[in-house]
């Protein structure tokens, strides 16, 4: 290898040694907001929950910024933190719309799209559960109905193999699961 080619090999792994330590850091910070702002709609808290979106709206950009400073090769940890990015903002989309958006609303790829929805689909199920405690079934069948047809367009897809096709099993065992608890409440309300 030349010395000039051997120099500016060096450079470039500095460059990405640096920016890939950015964004594990970032990275792990939007997780963490993903986190408060999914369990603050939990809560119910749903102005709490738009505040804290506007940081994380913000920690995206700033994580999608330094990703085209990568000189080459992903980070896993983007991975993750696209995939929660998804399920916080479709979460927090379908309290307040009705509505999920799509990738390109959301700046992520196909994977990552796919994945936070499947993780979607858990948050739903425990909003569902609350919803009947509560006595709102009409919540709990809109949760089911939406389950239902993320898991009628995950089976018509041709997923590979590993974590993407495990989590689209999941969203199954979250339908049963919902339709579970509602089978049970209209039983009790009988």
């Amino acid at each position: 290898m030349e010395k000039k080619e051997y120099a500016d090999i060096t450079k470039e792994l500095a460059v990405y040694h640096e920016v890939s330590d950015r964004l594990h850091g970032e990275s792990r910070a939007l997780i963490k907001l993903t986190k408060s702002v999914i369990y603050a709609l939990h809560r119910g808290e749903t102005a709490d929950a738009e505040k804290k979106d506007k940081e994380l709206k913000a920690a995206k950009r700033s994580i999608d910024l330094l990703r085209k400073k990568l000189p080459f090769g992903q980070i896993g940890i983007l991975g993750a933190a696209d995939q929660e990015f998804v399920e916080a903002q479709s979460y927090l989309a379908f309290i307040r719309k009705d509505k999920v958006p799509s990738r390109r609303e959301l700046g992520v790829d196909t994977e990552a799209y796919l994945m936070g929805l499947c993780d979607l689909t858990g948050e739903l199920v425990r909003k569902a559960i609350d919803s009947l405690i509560k006595g709102d079934k009409k919540t709990a069948i809109r949760v089911k109905e939406y389950i239902s047809d993320v898991y009628g367009n995950l089976v018509g897809l041709d997923l590979p193999s590993g974590e993407i096709r495990k989590k689209a099993d999941m969203v199954r065992w979250n339908l049963n699961k919902v339709e579970d608890a509602l089978f049970e409440a209209t039983m009790r309300g009988k």
